[in-house]
């Protein structure tokens, strides 16, 4: 089991070290909902890029496939 503070290093951004990020200053702006789009547009925020999310009056379509629904 993880110590506490170990998660909170895992998950803050500004407290990882190292870390390359070949897209910082890149925006990124998602209009997808279904599978691969998101998917890609995480790994580009994975690389540094800033993703700005969309979401049409229904929401991402991808919430209601398991294991979500």
């Amino acid at each position: 089991m993880l110590p506490p503070d170990s998660t909170r290093l895992l998950f803050d951004k500004k407290e990882r070290s190292g870390k390359p990020e070949p897209l910082k200053g890149v925006r990124v702006l998602e209009v997808c909902s279904v599978v691969l789009g998101p998917a890609a547009c995480d790994y580009l925020a994975e690389f540094g890029a800033e993703v700005i999310k969309f979401e049409g009056q229904k929401g991402d379509q991808m919430r209601f496939v398991t294991p979500y629904a």
